[in-house]
């Protein structure tokens, strides 16, 4: 089974990416995220026999809620996502996860974490895409553990809550 670990995003996130997503349209042609599959990775697992590591790795965990906000519009290559602002939150979060994710044995690569919201893959503009990101903020209270069940379709493993103390 394919893994990741993940924060979904609040309805109101969605709806602000997903007319982003919209507007980049209006720019070009690519293979769109559906809406209800927006999120931002944490860790890639990969093909994995079991998810009994990565629940014991989540299960570690200990954070406190914390806020996200939309920031940009911006690119890899062909992908095109919204970054949320930087956070020192969600930098600890992450480093934990991986930390936790690697003591239990699993082997993750070693890119630089640049948290944000795939909206296209292979994405050609036909012109330079001019795009405003609504301010939009919602509070991390949990982090998932999903399985790629289709192409951009997910299903829920796990699921880590934050420290309410």
């Amino acid at each position: 089974m394919r893994l990741f670990t993940a924060i979904e995003l609040c309805e109101n996130a969605k709806r602000a990416v997903s007319s982003v997503a919209d507007n980049l349209s209006l720019f070009g042609k690519g293979s769109f995220v559906k809406s209800g599959s927006y999120h931002v990775t944490l860790a890639f697992l990969g093909e994995m026999p079991s998810a009994a590591e990565a629940i014991r790795a989540m299960e570690a965990l200990s954070f406190p809620p914390f806020t996200l906000t939309l920031r940009d519009l911006g690119h890899f290559g062909s992908t095109y996502f919204v970054s949320t602002e930087e956070s020192k939150e969600l930098k600890l979060l992450q480093k934990s996860l991986c930390d936790n994710l690697r003591a239990e044995g699993l082997t993750l690569e070693e890119l630089k974490f640049t948290p944000h919201i795939t909206l296209a893959r292979r994405f050609t503009p036909t012109t330079d895409p001019m795009i405003f990101v609504p301010d939009t903020s919602w509070t991390v209270e949990r982090v998932v553990l999903m399985q790629t069940v289709g192409a951009g379709e997910y299903k829920i493993l796990h699921e880590k809550r934050c420290n309410l103390e």
